[in-house]
C-alpha cells in the first residue's frame, strides 16, 4: 500500500537523515527534504525533584514504543525492596488492545503496581511539568525516526536512556546526554541498578544540568529551512 502511495509522491519530507536512507533503501527516487523537528527553549524552571529515582516515558502505548516488553524486563531483575516511581505520558486510544494489555500488566503484577503510573494523553505544558520534575528520561522504542520526546527531554537537561534503533541514539552525544543500549535487558539492569543506588543518579543529573544549554535550532529555523527548500 506504501508503494502505491508513493508512486504518486513528488516529494518527500524527512525528519531526520536516518528517514531519508531508509526512504532511498526502498526505492524511492523522487525528491527528498530533511528537516528536523525543531526544540522550543524550556519555558518552565526545574522542578523540585521527588526523593529516589522518578522515571519518565513519554510514548504512546502502540507496540512499536516497546514500552510492554520494556516493563516486562523490568520484572526480570526487579525486587520487592526497589524504590522507583515511572510515569508513563502518552494516548491509549491508537492501539487500544495494546494500551490495555500494558496497562493490565501492571495493574496485575505486585513489583510494578504501585510504581508505573499512566497519565493517559496531555496537553503539552502538563508533559513539560513532568520534564522539569523528572530525574531521567526512558524511551523503549524498537526504533525512532527522529525521537521528539527525546529531543525535549534533553532540552530540559534530563539524562537519556533509550535503544539504538533509527535516529534515536543520535541524541546521546555524551556521557552527560544518557546512554544508548543494544538491548532492553540492558537497559533495564543499568536503570535497576540506578534504582538501587540513587545517589549516583543525582549525581549525574547534577552533572546533565551544568552543562551550558545551547538551543540554536528552534520551529522557526526549521520553517525558514523547509521554505527555502521549497523554494528551490
Amino acid at each position: 500500500e506504501e508503494r502505491t502511495a508513493f508512486a504518486h509522491v513528488d516529494t518527500f519530507l524527512a525528519t531526520s537523515p536516518f528517514s531519508e536512507r531508509y526512504l532511498r533503501e526502498q526505492g524511492v527516487d523522487q525528491s527528498i527534504i530533511v528537516i528536523e523537528p525543531g526544540v522550543a527553549a524550556p519555558t518552565l524552571p526545574r522542578g523540585r525533584h521527588a526523593e529516589g529515582v522518578n522515571a519518565l516515558m513519554v510514548a504512546n502505548l502502540i507496540a512499536r514504543k516497546g514500552i510492554l516488553p520494556w516493563l516486562q524486563s523490568l520484572t526480570t531483575v526487579l525486587k520487592s525492596t526497589d524504590a522507583f516511581v515511572l510515569t508513563i505520558v502518552g494516548r491509549d486510544d491508537l492501539e487500544p488492545r495494546y494500551a490495555k494489555e500494558c496497562r493490565r500488566f501492571v495493574a496485575q503484577h505486585p513489583l510494578l503496581r504501585s510504581k508505573v503510573h499512566f497519565t493517559g494523553a496531555l496537553p503539552h505544558r502538563r508533559v513539560e511539568e513532568h520534564y522539569a520534575r523528572t530525574r531521567l528520561f526512558v524511551s523503549a522504542a524498537r526504533m525512532e525516526t527522529f525521537g521528539m520526546a527525546l529531543q525535549e527531554a534533553k532540552a530540559y537537561r534530563v539524562p537519556l536512556l533509550t535503544l539504538t534503533g533509527g535516529y534515536a541514539g543520535q541524541h546521546v552525544a555524551s556521557e552527560h546526554d544518557g546512554r544508548v543500549f543494544e538491548t532492553l535487558a540492558e537497559m533495564a539492569d543499568f536503570f535497576v541498578n540506578l534504582v538501587r543506588n540513587p545517589a549516583e543518579l543525582v549525581d549525574w543529573q547534577a552533572a546533565t544540568v551544568a552543562q551550558p544549554l545551547s538551543i540554536q535550532y528552534g520551529w522557526d529555523t526549521a520553517a525558514q529551512q523547509l521554505i527555502r527548500q521549497l523554494d528551490q
